[in-house]
């Protein structure tokens, strides 16, 4: 009962929030840099990838107050702690692909925004959701 609630919670935070995030920083940053949609979308796959992994078997690290197996508190524990590693690459990602862009948009602020999104994802979700 316990278990599915917390890999609600889990997926619902990591699986939703994080990809959404991905997905429209993405689209942002292909209408404003130009950039190759195929580099673009090498970089998303990781970023995509990442939070699913570390997300799905960070939950492990609630399982010891319903009673599973004890292992899954190492496990949940060292995959919770990475967690916060798609969340730097977010803006690692959006630097890159300004520094890579075809075109400068007239639209500074869109790109401001796509990099400040990221960083301050970063230092929200990625640092202060880790202490």
């Amino acid at each position: 009962d316990k278990m599915y609630w917390w890999w609600t919670v889990h997926l619902w935070v990591a699986g939703v929030w994080e990809l959404l995030l991905g997905a429209i920083l993405a689209f942002v940053l292909l209408k404003v840099t130009g950039v190759d949609r195929a580099v673009l979308e090498k970089w998303l796959y990781i970023i995509i990838a990442m939070p699913l992994l570390t997300g799905i078997i960070g939950t492990g690290h609630h399982y010891f107050w319903i009673g599973t197996p004890a292992y899954w508190q190492w496990w949940g524990s060292v995959f919770s702690a990475m967690e916060p590693i798609p969340f730097f690459m977010l803006p690692v990602f959006a630097f890159n692909m300004v520094h890579k862009r075809r075109r400068t948009h007239p639209n500074k602020a869109a790109t401001l925004w796509a990099l400040g999104t990221a960083v301050l994802a970063f230092l929200g979700a990625g640092l202060w959701g880790l202490l």
